[in-house]
């Protein structure tokens, strides 16, 4: 059939009401996007609410066996409609589930012939499958070398939703593309809109969170009850500098090794509203700039003196600085004393403690974006993790960068 873009869902799911049913849809790329493309193609699979209980079988892609889920696809439903199996987070695109063997699939002894998963997807799929069965398969990522994506673009219908990452000015424009979209089609549902002047602030502010971006405009939607346009001082309200302010003490308690102060920040970011995806994003960047600022330390030249003077630092160390790292020092902050503060703080970690938090960061992330559990207690066990001494927790050594 054919591979789509983001922009192509709509026209994905008019097809489908108007019947060009595929058997297969896989959507790849952002996790939320992924989920919510999922939910209209669901809804135009099975448009009657009451017939999702027995049309709509959902599976976790963590848990799944995948010859059920064949079994369930080759079994003809006793219901009108479409039969969909919708498996979230399928690990057929991993090359390391893929490969899984029969017999360990269906828990049965060593011995057995291996066969690879997605080659028993093919084969069912080229032998057919009842008329109304639909199988939709999401996933973050897809390696478009291989064979089953190759299978699938060409007898189903594949959603690229890939969104690019990175700091460049493309990357920047791509996101800023989805983020507006969101923000304008959540608005939209309340009958509202944003001043043009208020997106940027929002977007800097929240990040490029889809998720957090959601349910901060529903938010502002809410606040702005009585106007059909969100205002800058609407976002200035909900999505405020207070909370950047929180943020900001977050990370001078975190870098200060204060548990107690730490923890009470968090909870009061949380009663306040902020997503937790914004807490993760700013503890990743103040962590890449302590990283970055221990390998000021490290280096040879300019060298960086243990205990030297603010003074010091101003009018020697950093003019020096400067002038070998200029482009780098575009990423730390610009006042020269919040700079030797943040030199100073540095010396507290080394480089694998900051590597090693910003592993278990990323599995905090992981974990909001895909389990059930919540965000404060996701964020707390943390904080807990990097923050208890190591004596206490068995953590990396407490040996500075310096």
């Amino acid at each position: 059939m054919a591979e789509y873009k983001r922009e192509d869902v709509a026209k994905v799911v008019r097809g489908i009401k108007q019947g060009q049913i595929s058997p297969i849809y896989l959507v790849f790329g952002d996790r939320f996007l992924g989920r919510q493309a999922a939910d209209e193609l669901v809804q135009g699979l099975i448009p009657e609410p009451q017939q999702l209980k027995q049309n709509l079988k959902l599976v976790d892609g963590d848990k799944e066996l995948p010859l059920q889920t064949l079994n369930m696809l080759k079994t003809y439903s006793l219901f009108p409609g479409c039969q969909v199996v919708r498996v979230a987070d399928s690990k057929l695109f991993n090359p390391k589930e893929a490969a899984k063997a029969v017999g360990d699939v269906e828990g049965e002894g060593p011995g057995t012939e291996e066969k690879d998963v997605s080659e028993m997807y093919m084969d069912t799929f080229s032998a057919g499958i009842p008329e109304n069965n639909v199988l939709i398969l999401l996933s973050e990522v897809a390696d478009k070398r291989k064979r089953f994506y190759k299978f699938i673009k060409k007898n189903g219908v594949v959603l690229d939703l890939s969104v690019a990452t990175g700091s460049s000015q493309a990357a920047k424009k791509d996101q800023e593309k989805v983020l507006r979209e969101l923000v304008g089609k959540t608005l939209a549902e309340f009958g509202k809109k944003m001043e043009t002047r208020a997106l940027p602030v929002f977007f800097e502010r929240v990040g490029f969170h889809p998720v957090a971006v959601v349910r901060e405009a529903e938010k502002l939607a809410l606040y702005t009850e009585d106007s059909t346009l969100v205002r800058l001082n609407d976002v200035d309200e909900v999505v405020g500098r207070t909370r950047e302010d929180a943020l900001f003490e977050l990370t001078e308690a975190y870098s200060d090794k204060k548990l107690t102060q730490a923890l009470i920040i968090i909870a009061r970011m949380m009663d306040m509203g902020v997503h937790p995806l914004v807490v993760v994003a700013g503890l990743r960047n103040h962590l890449r700039k302590l990283l970055l600022v221990c390998s000021f330390r490290k280096q040879a030249h300019p060298v960086f003196v243990e205990g030297m003077t603010f003074t010091a630092f101003q009018k020697g160390y950093l003019v020096q600085l400067k002038a070998e790292k200029g482009e780098q020092l575009k990423a730390l902050p610009n006042h020269p004393y919040a700079l030797f503060m943040m030199f100073e703080k540095a010396k507290k970690y080394s480089v694998a403690q900051i590597m090693h938090a910003l592993k278990k960061l990323l599995e905090a992330e992981y974990r909001l974006k895909s389990s059930q559990l919540p965000g404060r207690l996701v964020l707390e066990n943390f904080i807990l993790e990097m923050l208890v001494p190591p004596s206490t927790n068995g953590t990396l050594g407490s040996r500075g960068c310096s």
